[in-house]
């Protein structure tokens, strides 16, 4: 009889897997290690070792939560109500309007949380706890009579402005009117200034405002001024989109715009302040020397730090929403440097796999040659150390977009590998024992 075929094989750990190679020859490479088709609720390190991931347990009882954040303070969105989370319990906040899984995004900077999801905006007061409008709305055309008083005769200026006391914040100046005239002394008597705002005023024939005294009957009778307009045609940001601060201001999509804040003035926006692209921005990833924009289908880099001089340069195909994140990366060659690789990298994932953004301006694929994934319209990503061990989970979800492989679709909605042998057996028939024995 021939000899029965060994086909015991000796390996030494496992590289990750790779399901875009069809050949056998690739199973074990030069280094004994094999390199599986399917990787499935395990972590494959680096030396080979392959560590069953840990499950999870509820913790908070919330109904379909999104946006989970972690800074200062923890926050997610619950049909349509953000929570602070307080060890294992949530503290209603305020209302998220737009649609119910709209992504909400967060910005930590000097004890506020800068939050939109493209739709709504916010800013939660981290020391108090409350929450008020980012940006300070425009406020109405100045109305006054002119009366007796000190002003000298000439050619004023004059404004309103809308000032935020808590948060010692000014906004931007309504329309200007002016006065002219010429003769004796007057004053003017505003009509109509609301409550909440402050009065600029120019020089008799001057140009720049400056902070105007007013008595408490509503009349601008000193001619004396010192305090300069500190937010001359400066607005309120609309609802963003890949929220994002960097280079000292904050940046946001608006639709096929991106627009950007004054030079660490987070809730002053000019109405010039944009970049133009073709496509709705979903994306924004900033690295030392520019910014990643992306859009569904294209990635594009500002390079630089001054928007100002920044140039636009196509790199890219795209981002899945809701995937970036930011980590160490590892790597040879000009793209990852030894040196750049100890600074965090945006990571984020697109229709043909995961990417790194480099500190100088490269888009590295990271999977394309190895990794088929099923693409998907929403995304979450979480960067975080395990024993020592950085580690990047990107999970996919919504609705597909793309070629959808069904097998890899069933390896993950099973949560198994192989397909579970049956538990339950139904015979028609008998069995019929016979002979010696305890069967007898």
């Amino acid at each position: 009889m021939p000899k029965e075929k060994d086909y015991t094989v000796v390996a030494y750990g496992l590289t990750g897997m790779n399901n875009l190679k069809k050949s056998a020859d690739y199973f074990l490479d030069d280094t004994k290690r094999i390199t599986p088709h399917t990787v499935l609720n395990a972590d494959a390190y680096d030396d080979g070792v392959v560590v069953m991931r840990n499950g999870f347990k509820l913790e908070i009882p919330l109904t379909k939560p999104h946006s989970l954040w972690g800074g200062s303070s923890i926050l997610c969105v619950s049909q349509g109500m953000l929570y602070q989370l307080e060890g294992t319990t949530p503290i209603p906040i305020c209302a998220v309007p737009g649609p119910t899984f709209a992504r909400l995004e967060y910005v930590e900077l000097m004890d506020r949380v800068y939050m939109s999801n493209g739709y709504w905006k916010k800013i939660l007061e981290l020391t108090s706890g409350d929450t008020r409008d980012w940006g300070l709305t425009l406020p109405s055309f100045p109305e006054f009579d002119q009366v007796a008083g000190i002003l000298p005769p000439g050619k004023y200026k004059l404004c309103y402005t809308r000032a935020h006391t808590a948060s010692r914040t000014i906004g931007g100046n309504g329309p200007i009117a002016e006065v002219e005239w010429e003769g004796g002394m007057a004053s003017l008597k505003l009509k109509n200034k609301p409550a909440d705002c402050l009065v600029w005023i120019t020089e008799p024939n001057g140009s720049e405002l400056f902070l105007a005294p007013v008595t408490s009957d509503g009349t601008v009778s000193i001619p004396f001024y010192n305090r300069p307009l500190p937010t001359f045609g400066v607005e309120a940001p609309p609802p963003l989109r890949g929220l994002c601060f960097a280079h000292g201001r904050m940046w946001g999509g608006d639709g096929k715009a991106v627009r950007f804040s004054e030079e660490f003035r987070a809730e002053h926006f000019q109405p010039n302040s944009v970049f133009e692209f073709t496509e709705d921005i979903v994306l924004i990833a900033p690295v030392q020397e520019g910014l990643f924009v992306n859009s569904l289908e294209t990635t594009w880099l500002l390079k630089g730090r001054d928007p100002a001089k920044m140039e636009k340069e196509k790199v890219g195909d795209g981002a899945i929403p809701g995937s970036l994140t930011f980590t160490q990366v590892e790597g040879a060659g000009y793209e990852i440097s030894k040196k750049l690789s100890q600074l965090p990298s945006p990571v984020w994932a697109t229709r043909k796999g995961f990417v790194v953004g480099t500190a100088t301006g490269h888009v590295v694929h990271l999977t394309e040659s190895r990794l088929r994934i099923n693409p998907l319209s929403r995304a979450a990503s979480l960067s975080r150390v395990v024993e020592g061990r950085p580690q990047t989970l990107i999970t996919l979800l919504g609705s597909p977009v793309g070629v959808q492989d069904e097998a890899l679709s069933e390896d993950f909605t099973r949560g198994r590998i192989f397909v579970p042998a049956p538990v339950e057996m139904t015979l028609n028939g008998g069995v019929i024992l016979d002979g010696e024995g305890e069967f007898a």
